[in-house]
């Protein structure tokens, strides 16, 4: 940890300023601060107006993904007030995710924060990141009713769907979120039949996942049964316990 950082964790502002007016910062130190929490020391370092809000750090985020991903209300509002922020600022972590503070808060199912974040007025809710996935994708998958049910209120596409990746229905099957499964299908509007990896459908998922409710609902809804396939063709991926249920 830097000095910067341990003056910060110890909560000594006037440490802060000093290390501020003697030393070199790292570029990463706005997000380094926010992932730590320590709001005194960020507004000192946005007075202070040397670093870029929106930077990177190592892993690929910023402040505003952390104020977010830790439901720091205080610090996302405090972010959000200078003028030189991006709301839409793009990660660029390991994985790839390249999605924005707005579909952290969709995962979170944090309306607050969402709402904020398009009062600001740059966030897009349609976006999509270069893996096809949509804010509606991120709530569907992290099984957040909220975040699902303000998007839809937002006029998202229910059913997008890439011939790469499932739709967020397939996704909330794969999670067995029925709740999401139930909202998602009340706007009549998914198909219940649509592919994912290695051509499973919604109700495949659900088998294999052993949510006996969900599959239950998926067969009431009318979706077709998976055939029957013979033990020694069964794909690796599922156990006969979970097929048998399905024939």
């Amino acid at each position: 940890m830097s000095g910067l950082g341990v003056a910060a964790a110890a909560g000594s502002d006037d440490m802060v300023k000093m290390i501020l007016s003697h030393s070199h910062l790292t570029r990463t130190a706005i997000a380094d601060v926010a992932r730590g929490g320590h709001m005194s020391t960020l507004k000192i370092l946005l007075q202070d107006g040397r670093l870029d809000v929106n930077q990177l750090d190592k892993i690929g985020w910023t402040a505003l993904h952390y104020a977010v991903y830790y439901g720091m209300l205080d610090m996302l509002q405090l972010l959000l007030s200078v003028e030189r922020v991006y709301p839409d600022v793009r990660s660029d972590d390991q994985l790839g995710a390249n999605h924005m503070p707005f579909s952290e808060a969709a995962r979170r199912g944090d309306i607050k924060m969402m709402r904020i974040l398009l009062r600001k007025g740059k966030v897009n809710v349609h976006y999509v990141t270069w893996s096809s996935w949509t804010p509606l994708y991120h709530a569907a998958d992290a099984g957040s009713v909220k975040g699902v049910c303000y998007l839809l209120a937002q006029g998202v596409q229910v059913d997008q769907h890439d011939e790469r990746f499932p739709t967020p229905f397939t996704l909330a099957a794969q999670g067995g979120h029925l709740d999401i499964l139930r909202v998602l299908h009340s706007m009549g509007k998914v198909d219940m039949e649509s592919l994912g990896e290695h051509e499973r459908t919604p109700l495949s998922y659900t088998a294999e996942g052993g949510n006996p409710e969900a599959v239950a609902f998926l067969l009431a809804q009318g979706t077709k049964p998976i055939p029957k396939i013979p033990k020694a063709e069964l794909p690796y991926h599922m156990p006969l316990s979970s097929a048998t249920v399905l024939w």
